[in-house]
């Protein structure tokens, strides 16, 4: 009897392990998804003001232009910074985990929950907001950040996961945690990540653009300049040239192409706001910009042009103070340096 029981619970636990597949790594008392995925139900990955308003910083460079440089800030001895959260030190043996979750997808399951989730009160919404198909934030979304968490960890350390993310970047759903994750395993995944910027899928040369600007990563510019002189001159594309390096005077003739042509699709209003401030931050050398610059600020004779016509007004400035002067006498807001 004790004999059976024994062989019972054996081959119960076994048929259980089987079943679970093989255990995570543990580091320092923890599984490898207990340090790194994010169980808050208000998770958010990266605020808006971080990935999505590049064009802020651009603006911000473009005033700068104008105006004497700051002395650089000497922190004060008294501060100390703020500590980050303990990490856990990863080994190898992380590596297949972090592939396998940046690999997730959302399932039926997960469009299920996204499907009914807006006819349930708040409470039930925000529990199960780790459990729909968003990027980023839901179940799917959640470990591919956990997996970019931990690639950050590792570094050039996991660097023989690149060929198995390069395989994930052929996906049109490659989110922005994978294409950040390669980025941060070095060269061998920068190229690859440069390399989804000559392909044709816009979607991936857009997410491709937005983590080589978020790491600033200079080795990326040959190709970004490419892209805009090939006809892609998306608002990320552009976007991640003004983050890295935005004096390219190459740029001149194909950026007057972007705002004197319609193209199939026609150019977003974003695209074309950041073509302007990409040509005022080539300063004299964008003259040949100034006639199309001119007819534009022209067409902006409204009230609710004013957004418009400050941008206008202090990119032209940028590039000849003497044409500015002979615009129409600026409005009342035409001179602020705040973000249009």
């Amino acid at each position: 009897m004790t004999v059976g029981l024994v062989v019972l619970l054996f081959v119960t636990g076994w048929i259980w392990n089987a079943w679970r597949g093989p255990r995570e790594p543990v580091y320092s008392g923890k599984y490898l998804s207990e340090w790194l995925l994010p169980t808050d139900p208000g998770f958010v990955w990266l605020p808006t003001d971080v990935y999505g308003h590049i064009h802020d910083e651009m603006w911000d460079k473009l005033i700068a232009l104008g105006k004497p440089q700051p002395a650089a800030i000497v922190p004060s001895p008294t501060s100390s910074p703020t500590p980050n959260p303990p990490e856990p030190r990863l080994g190898p043996e992380a590596i297949p985990w972090l592939v396998r979750w940046m690999a997730a997808q959302p399932t039926a399951m997960d469009h299920l929950v996204t499907h009914v989730a807006p006819w349930l009160p708040l409470s039930a919404r925000q529990f199960l907001s780790r459990f729909d198909d968003r990027p980023w934030t839901g179940r799917a979304g959640r470990w591919q950040v956990a997996a970019y968490e931990g690639f950050v960890i590792l570094r050039t350390n996991a660097v023989s996961a690149v060929p198995a993310l390069a395989r994930l970047v052929e996906r049109e759903d490659a989110e922005l945690p994978l294409a950040l994750s390669l980025v941060s395993l070095g060269s061998a995944g920068v190229e690859v990540v440069v390399h989804a910027l000559e392909g044709p899928s816009s979607s991936r040369r857009d997410t491709a653009a937005l983590a080589l600007g978020m790491t600033e990563s200079r080795e990326a510019i040959p190709a970004l300049l490419r892209c805009v002189e090939n006809g892609h001159a998306s608002y990320h594309v552009l976007g991640a040239i003004g983050r890295i390096e935005p004096f390219q005077p190459r740029l001149v003739a194909p950026l007057i192409r972007v705002l004197e042509t319609p193209s199939t699709p026609p150019v977003r209003e974003n695209d074309q706001m950041m073509a302007i401030l990409l040509l005022g931050l080539q300063g004299a050398t964008a003259s040949n910009a100034l006639p199309v610059l001119t007819r534009l600020h022209a067409a902006l004779s409204s009230e609710e042009a004013d957004a418009e016509r400050r941008l206008l007004r202090r990119v032209i400035r940028s590039i000849s103070p003497e044409v500015e002067r002979r615009l129409p006498p600026p409005g009342p807001r035409d001179d602020s340096d705040e973000w249009p």
